[in-house]
């Protein structure tokens, strides 16, 4: 049994799919015995496409399912050993030693497929709006909350008419355009033409 044995047993495990490309990543390094097992993390996690602390987990979940078991160090890099058993495998006897002219070599381990990271969220002008209307509409429909209730702590929250004026555009804009959106701001738009009529008698 050489180590492209253990990775097709692997190959028919029940394990999801992240987690079954790290185990047959790491198995690919593996001796006949399932020993040796020392890639080293950071090496995985360039080979892999993805980052240490990814690694890290699939490694205790591996160790945790009884799939690899550590079998100490070698020159700093953790090293594990496949537990053979674990897979089904009957581990073979030692073989004797050979001369070197009557040892095949190994069968070249398979090419594993890598994981790629989703790239970040683009956030566009048009959520960016969307995002700061929002925030401003909880700022004025809070504020016009407190001032009915006869709060004290209402002019603190009050926000500033320069605020509430670029909020008013903004709604007036997707009114213009009619955008279905805009729906959901006409209350806070409401109250915002009333504080600007406000600012405006008070000038």
């Amino acid at each position: 049994m050489h180590s492209k044995g253990i990775i097709e047993a692997i190959f028919v495990q029940d394990l999801p799919r992240p987690l079954k490309l790290t185990f047959l990543y790491f198995a690919k390094f593996a001796k006949p015995d399932g020993s040796e097992v020392r890639p080293g993390i950071e090496r995985a996690a360039a080979d892999l496409h993805c980052n240490e602390k990814t690694i890290r987990r699939d490694l205790k979940k591996l160790i945790d399912g009884g799939w690899l078991v550590p079998d100490g160090k070698h020159r700093y890099v953790d090293r594990f050993k496949v537990n053979l058993e674990q897979l089904g495998i009957q581990a073979e006897a030692p073989a004797k030693r050979l001369h070197a002219t009557h040892l095949e070599p190994a069968p070249p381990a398979p090419d594993l497929p890598t994981i790629r990271e989703e790239p970040p969220e683009q956030i566009t002008e048009e959520v960016r709006m969307l995002r700061n209307m929002r925030k401003t509409e909880q700022r004025i429909i809070s504020y016009m909350k407190l001032k009915k209730a006869g709060s004290s702590s209402a002019e603190i929250s009050k926000p500033s008419i320069e605020t509430v004026r670029a909020f008013h555009q903004q709604f007036k804009s997707m009114e213009l355009a009619m955008d279905p959106k805009a729906r959901e701001f006409e209350l806070a738009a409401s109250y915002a033409s009333l504080l600007l009529s406000e600012a405006r008698v008070l000038t």
